[in-house]
C-alpha cells in the first residue's frame, strides 16, 4: 500500500473493473469503515480478548484448568466461526460489485431529477419501478444467500460446541465432586467468568464488521493499485524538471507519426498523423465523428500515451516533462465541461485553483467573455450557486454555461497556461450559432496558441491553420482559402455544411422559419 505509481494518464481508470474497485472503496469507507477505523477497533478487539484471557485465568484458579479449557474453547470455536463468517461476507461483497452499481445507479437514477420530464412524457415510471424492483430483488437474493452460507450453516455446528464447552463448565461447576467444596461467592465468581469467556464468541459492533469492512476497502484500493502497476511502469522523469515558466509554448507542437488504438479495441483511431503548428496560431481540426479528432487533443494533454510516434513541444518530447506540469499549461473547454454545484465564482475561479479566491481575476475573466452580465443580475452575483438543488442556487442556460466554462479557461491562460483547447463544447448549438461562438473565441485568443476542434467545416473558417482527419490522418491541411480553392473535402463539407446561411440570407430567407 505504500507505493506510489506515477500514472498521468487515465485508460487504466477507465477500465470498469478498475473503476468499480475505486468506486467500492470510496463507498466504503463513506458508509462503513476506513481503515484506520478498522485499526482503531482491533484495540478494542484486544480488550476483550484481554477480559476472555482474565476469566480463564479465574475459572482456572478457582475451580480447574479442565473447566477453563471446556469453556475458552467454546467461546473461541464460537468466535472463530464468528470472524470467518464475517470476512468471507465482506470478501463476497466484493463480487457483487456489478449487481450492487447496476442497483445503485437505478434507484439514483430514477429518483433524481434527470429524467424527470421523459418519464413522464414517456409513461416510464411502471417500467422503472419495476425494473428497480427486479435489480434490487435480485442484489438482495444473492446477499440472502451469502449471508446463509457465511453465518447460518456454520453457526449451527458452532453453537452447538459452543454449547456444549459451556454446559461442561457450569455442570462440573454444580457436581458435588467437582464444586461443591467452593464457596458461594467462589461458585457465583466462577460461573460469571464462564459466561464471560462464553460471550468472546459474541458479536462486537464496536469492532468486527468495522475490522472487516474496513479490510475489504484496503482489497479495493490494493485492487487499483495493482491495476496502475500492471499498466506499465511508472514513467521516469528525469531530474531537472522543467520549471512552469520554462514549459510555455514558444515555438512549435508537432505530432510526429502518431499511432493509438483505445484499450481493448483493435481498429486504431489515429494511424501515422503527422502535424505541426506554430505557437500563438490557431488550429482547426475537423472532420466526421470518428475520425481522431478528440483523441488527438487527449493524447496532448497526457490522458492518453500513444502506442508509436510523438509529440514534441519546442522540439521537446513531452513524455520528458512531467505530467502534471504539462497539463498545467494547458486551457481547455470540452464538450461536457464541468458544472459544478458551487457559486459562480467557483465555477470559474477553478480554472487556476490558486485564484479561486481572486475575485478581481475571477471578474477579469468572466469580463473577457461577456459573462460577467449575467452572473452580476444574478441574486447573489458572484456568490449564487449554480444549481437548483440548492437554497438560494439557480441554474443557467446552454449558452451561459458555456461562457463559465470559457471564462475558467481565459482564468488559467491569464495564470500561465500556453495552450488553449476549444473541444466541440458547441455541438449541441445551430451552425450559426457555434459559428459565432468560435469566431469570438478566436478573437478572444488571438496571439495563444489555440486550437479548435469541431465536426462542422461551416464554422471554423477563421483559424489560421485548417486540418481534416480521416482514417486517422491528415488528409488536407492548410487556410480556408487553400482548401476551398483544393476543392476536396472540406470545400465539399464547407459548402453542403455552409448551405443554410445562404437560403437564410437571400431570397429563400422567410422559408427559415
Amino acid at each position: 500500500m505504500s507505493t506510489n505509481y506515477r500514472a498521468p494518464g487515465i485508460a487504466v481508470m477507465e477500465r470498469p473493473d478498475v473503476r468499480a474497485a475505486l468506486d467500492e472503496a470510496v463507498a466504503g469507507m463513506r458508509r462503513y469503515a476506513t481503515p484506520g477505523a478498522a485499526a482503531a477497533a482491533s484495540l478494542t478487539l484486544l480488550a476483550r480478548y484481554t477480559e476472555f484471557a482474565g476469566a480463564l485465568v479465574v475459572i482456572g484458579v478457582e475451580f480447574t484448568w479442565l473447566a477453563a479449557t471446556a469453556a475458552g474453547l467454546g467461546g473461541l470455536v464460537l468466535r472463530v466461526t464468528h470472524r470467518r463468517g464475517a470476512n468471507a461476507y465482506s470478501s463476497a461483497i466484493v463480487k457483487t460489485i456489478a449487481q450492487r452499481r447496476r442497483h445503485s445507479f437505478l434507484s439514483a437514477f430514477t429518483l433524481g431529477p434527470t429524467i424527470g420530464k421523459e418519464s413522464r412524457i414517456f409513461g416510464l415510471a411502471g417500467w422503472l419501478a419495476d425494473r428497480g424492483q427486479e435489480e434490487g430483488l435480485g442484489y438482495f437474493r444473492m446477499l440472502w444467500n451469502i449471508r446463509s452460507a457465511a453465518f447460518v450453516r456454520p453457526f449451527v455446528l458452532a453453537a452447538t460446541v459452543t454449547a456444549f464447552g459451556g454446559a461442561l463448565a457450569l455442570v462440573g461447576l454444580a457436581w458435588p465432586n467437582f464444586g461443591g467444596g467452593l464457596s458461594v461467592g467462589s461458585t457465583m465468581l466462577v460461573a460469571q467468568a464462564v459466561i464471560g469467556a462464553l460471550s468472546i464468541g459474541a458479536s462486537f459492533d464496536e469492532s468486527d464488521y468495522i475490522i472487516s469492512y474496513g479490510l475489504t476497502s484496503v482489497r479495493h484500493l490494493e485492487r487499483v493499485e495493482a491495476a496502475m502497476a500492471a499498466a506499465g511502469p511508472p514513467i521516469a522523469v528525469p531530474d531537472a524538471v522543467p520549471t512552469v515558466s520554462a514549459m510555455s509554448v514558444t515555438e512549435s507542437i508537432h505530432f510526429e507519426d502518431l499511432v493509438f488504438t483505445y484499450p481493448g479495441t483493435a481498429q486504431p483511431v489515429l494511424s501515422g498523423l503527422t502535424l505541426n503548428l506554430r505557437a500563438g496560431t490557431s488550429l482547426a481540426v475537423v472532420g466526421a465523428n470518428g475520425a481522431g479528432k478528440t483523441t488527438l487533443i487527449k493524447l496532448l494533454c497526457r490522458f492518453y500515451e500513444p502506442q508509436s510516434g510523438r509529440i514534441n513541444v519546442d522540439g521537446v518530447d513531452i513524455k520528458s516533462i512531467d505530467a502534471a506540469q504539462w497539463q498545467r499549461r494547458i486551457a481547455g473547454v470540452f464538450q461536457e465541461f464541468g458544472r459544478y454545484p458551487l457559486s459562480a465564482a467557483d465555477n470559474i475561479g477553478f480554472g487556476a485553483a490558486e485564484l479561486v479566491a481572486d475575485r478581481t481575476a475571477v471578474r477579469r475573466a468572466a469580463e473577457r467573455v461577456g459573462a460577467d452580465r449575467f452572473l452580476e443580475g444574478l441574486d447573489q452575483g458572484f456568490d449564487t450557486v449554480l444549481s437548483r438543488e440548492y437554497r438560494g442556487g439557480t441554474e443557467l442556460s446552454g449558452g451561459q454555461w458555456q461562457r463559465v466554462a470559457l471564462a475558467r479557461a481565459m482564468l488559467a491562460v491569464d495564470n500561465g497556461a500556453s495552450v488553449l483547447i476549444l473541444d466541440e463544447p458547441t455541438a449541441s448549438m445551430d451552425v450559426r450559432a457555434e459559428a459565432e461562438f468560435i469566431d469570438n473565441f478566436l478573437d478572444l485568443t488571438r496571439g495563444t496558441t489555440t486550437i479548435v476542434v469541431s465536426h462542422r467545416f461551416a464554422t471554423v473558417r477563421r483559424a489560421n491553420q485548417i486540418v481534416v482527419l480521416d482514417g486517422g490522418r491528415v488528409v488536407e491541411n492548410g487556410t480556408h482559402a487553400e482548401l476551398m480553392e483544393l476543392g476536396g473535402q472540406y470545400a465539399r463539407m464547407f459548402a453542403l455544411q455552409s448551405a443554410p446561411f445562404a437560403v437564410a440570407t437571400g431570397a429563400g430567407a422567410g422559408d427559415e422559419s
